[in-house]
């Protein structure tokens, strides 16, 4: 993914998540070191957007974002159902994504603060995120 790509999803899909979900109400997005996500014109453009960030991002601490637990439990799904090509591995995917419940992820979002703080205990070092 480029900058460009990334702003235009963020424009598509982001902004309007941010409004569905919170309104007016104030929200941090997080997301991590990538070298688009980094880049200075999205750093810009979320700045223009009014998009809060979490950061800075701990260098050594991908696993700290939520949605990593979600692409571990997905990829557990998709492999139990053994896909023998391309089409099937897609369908699968989209199945099993759709099938992950809401109740899971907002549970997997409202681990941030614990987790947060564990990172801060342990000052960056190993933790179980």
């Amino acid at each position: 993914m480029n900058k460009e790509w990334y702003q235009n999803t963020l424009q598509q899909q982001l902004l309007p998540t941010i409004q569905q979900q919170f309104g007016e109400e104030q929200c941090i997005f997080q997301h991590d070191g990538a070298p688009c996500h980094k880049a200075k014109v999205i750093t810009k453009w979320l700045r223009d957007q009014n998009v809060d960030i979490l950061g800075p991002w701990p260098g050594n601490s991908p696993d700290l974002n939520p949605i990593e637990n979600l692409w571990s439990i997905l990829k557990r799904r998709v492999d139990k159902q053994k896909p023998t090509n391309s089409d099937k591995l897609q369908e699968v995917i989209m199945k099993e994504w759709v099938a992950i419940s809401q109740e899971l992820t907002q549970k997997l979002i409202e681990s941030m603060p614990s987790r947060i703080a564990v990172v801060l205990k342990k000052k960056g070092q190993h933790c179980k995120y």
